[in-house]
């Protein structure tokens, strides 16, 4: 074996753990209990409110996670993003084992558009970054379909057009150094 091509190999070898990371999926149990995540952030868990069939326009009538002893409750200004109709169309995943220095430990609450299929990559919704550690809100997504269900684009909401100064103040993260 040629040394050029070996200190490829090894460079290739050592960076593999950054490469394949990915978020965890947390399944969401009976009440909310997200069991998965670990004690050090929780007990974790889930509260969506739906509203009455009726209500259409509004889907999810309250929020609210739980990470140990932090009640984060979502407030209206986010809430009426989010289409999700059931259960089935929310999708937790979270992420507490990588260098924190870049991004903090988080969970990513996803809420898909009604006609969510888990066999179809493209799903459009929101995506709601909370810090595991905090409970704080790092960002809000919009996942858009960018080419007839072959391409999902992530659009960054612009909250301040949507809550109160005061609102955000309470809700987000400071900026990652």
């Amino acid at each position: 074996m040629k040394p050029a091509f070996m200190w490829v190999l090894v460079g290739i070898l050592a960076s593999s753990n950054a490469i394949a990371h990915a978020d965890r999926i947390l399944p969401i149990g009976p009440g909310g209990a997200m069991p998965d995540v670990p004690l050090e952030f929780g007990p974790a868990n889930l509260q969506v409110g739906f509203s009455a069939p009726l209500r259409a326009s509004q889907p999810i009538s309250s929020l609210v996670l739980a990470l140990g002893d932090k009640r984060i409750e979502v407030p209206a200004c986010i809430t009426s993003l989010l289409r999700s109709r059931e259960m089935k169309e929310v999708q937790v995943t979270g992420s507490w084992y990588h260098d924190e220095s870049i991004l903090p430990y988080y969970l990513n609450l996803s809420f898909f558009e009604p006609g969510y299929s888990a066999n179809r990559w493209a799903n459009p919704g929101v995506e709601l970054l909370i810090n595991l550690r905090t409970g704080q809100l790092i960002e809000v997504k919009a996942l858009v379909d960018g080419d007839k269900g072959r391409a999902l684009r992530h659009v960054a909401v612009d909250l301040s057009s949507r809550c109160s100064p005061e609102v955000l103040a309470g809700l987000k993260s400071p900026p990652v150094p």
